[in-house]
Order: structure tokens, then C-alpha cells, then sequence
């Protein structure tokens, strides 16, 4: 997929073949108006706000959900702030190196059953055990 400006339905096919990244608020009344770094951008199509509809932008992708941007700058700018370890937000999780999938699976069984406090307290000192630097 191409980064830049663009129009297209929000349809199943248009979107992440793994329905789990996908952001659940975006439906097929939206619209993608632009691509960054393999992430879409989206409005409604239609807004009306006599129904509740908002003028804002949507990033589709599960980490984004529930966030409202007033641009597409403020959008862009946020996925530059989160990065995606230096990957396209499109890159397919079939294709994660091993490594970072046992990582990943550790750290979800650590947490399991911990309340929020207690798994931030989990990934904090995983970040300094391991050296990782600075959490966005």
C-alpha cells in the first residue's frame, strides 16, 4: 500500500486481512483519506451530527481505538509520536521475527489476570531489566 493521500471505502476487503488490528469503531460508512506508514486515516463519508457523528479522523488500528483526531496532521503526528518500532503499521504479524513473538507471549502471561497497575508495573521493569531505554 502506498503512503499519501487517497479515498476508499473502509470495506472488509480495503482493510487488515486480521480483523484483530483493526480499529472496531470504523465501519463501512467511513472513508480512508490518507495512508502513513502503512496506516489508514479515516472520516465518515457522511457525517451527521444530528445522529451523533463526529467531523473527526479515525487511525485504523486496534492501538488507536477510541482516539479522535481533528486533522489528518494530528493523526499523522500521532502515529510519528508511537512509532511501530521502526515497521510499517501494515506489516503482517505472520512475518514478526521469533524473538520478539516469545517477548511479546511472556510478557502476556506475566499479566495475566493483573490488574492495570500491576501489569504496567510488569512492563516497566521488563523496559529496565532488558535495557529497552525510554517507553513511549
Amino acid at each position: 500500500m502506498r503512503d499519501g493521500k487517497l479515498k476508499m471505502k473502509m470495506t472488509d476487503e480495503n482493510r487488515s486481512k486480521h480483523e484483530y488490528l483493526r480499529n472496531p469503531l470504523i465501519d463501512e460508512r467511513y472513508v480512508a483519506v490518507y495512508c502513513h506508514e502503512g496506516a489508514y486515516i479515516c472520516t465518515l463519508e457522511i457525517a451527521r451530527p444530528a445522529d451523533g457523528d463526529s467531523f473527526g479522523y479515525l487511525i485504523d488500528f486496534i492501538h488507536f481505538e477510541g482516539l479522535e483526531f481533528d486533522s489528518v496532521q494530528d493523526a499523522i503526528d500521532c502515529l510519528d509520536k508511537e512509532g511501530n518500532g521502526g515497521e510499517r503499521w501494515d506489516v503482517d504479524p505472520e512475518e514478526i521475527d521469533e524473538g520478539a513473538l516469545s517477548i511479546l507471549n511472556a510478557l502476556a502471561e506475566a499479566m495475566k489476570g493483573k490488574n492495570e497497575n500491576e501489569s504496567l508495573q510488569i512492563l516497566d521493569s521488563f523496559f529496565e531489566e532488558n535495557n529497552y531505554g525510554k517507553k513511549i
